[in-house]
């Protein structure tokens, strides 16, 4: 629906934006309504298979990877700010890393990813509220730098807001800094990119909380 809104309202801003905003979504409302036995019916499915498929292999992928590695899981949670287009959703974050495979200081592993963000409405702007729900899995690769972990990932997945759900994929950085051996003080960027059906739309989120280990002895 993003897609549809953008194109019959502005092709010069994001659809996201369009939606939050009340004027733009009253004056579409009504070519919202016409088009959308038949886009949604070429869509659904489309939709549909990105989103299941993308969601079981984050959550699949960790799982997978614990059957193969000795290390303990790593689970992480944290407050997070989702930055689209000048504004800034604020929410949760919650991940489960596991390494497969480790040579010397370095591990590579397996990452799933869950996010909840949502934009406030503003009166002064028209802006409504809005959720934006992410659900992405890939590879992480990490280090040890003297008292602390940093780690590179990627991942891919389904970002859902404003009614649709869309394909996004997000390289990202972050570093633990152990507290003691059961618990680190993570910080982490990501440069997420959401696919559109005629555009993109360029996020970043920064997430701060914290990580330990699950069953470590």
């Amino acid at each position: 629906m993003r897609s549809q809104i953008a194109v019959c309202a502005s092709s010069d801003r994001s659809a996201r934006d369009l939606l939050r905003h009340r004027s733009v979504r009253s004056f579409a409302e009504p070519l919202k309504r016409a088009d959308a036995l038949e886009v949604g019916v070429r869509n659904r499915t489309v939709k549909a298979l990105i989103l299941g498929t993308t969601f079981i292999a984050g959550l699949a992928a960790p799982a997978t990877a614990l059957a193969q590695a000795k290390d303990a899981p790593v689970v992480g949670a944290g407050l997070s700010f989702l930055r689209d287009d000048g504004e800034t959703a604020t929410g949760v974050t919650f991940d489960l890393a596991q390494t497969i495979h480790r040579t010397g200081a370095v591990a590579i592993g397996a990452v799933g990813d869950v996010s909840f963000n949502h934009f406030m409405a503003d009166a002064t702007t028209g802006a409504t509220g809005s959720t934006a729900a992410s659900y992405m899995g890939g590879v992480r690769v990490g280090g040890r730098a003297q008292r602390v972990r940093p780690y590179a990932q990627f991942t891919l997945g389904v970002e859902h807001c404003c009614g649709s759900s869309d394909f996004a994929f997000a390289p990202a950085v972050g570093v633990d800094i152990p507290v003691n051996r059961m618990l680190n003080v993570r910080a982490q960027v990501d440069f997420r990119t959401v696919m559109l059906t005629d555009s993109h739309v360029n996020e970043q989120r920064y997430w701060f909380g914290v990580s330990l280990p699950v069953g470590a002895k």
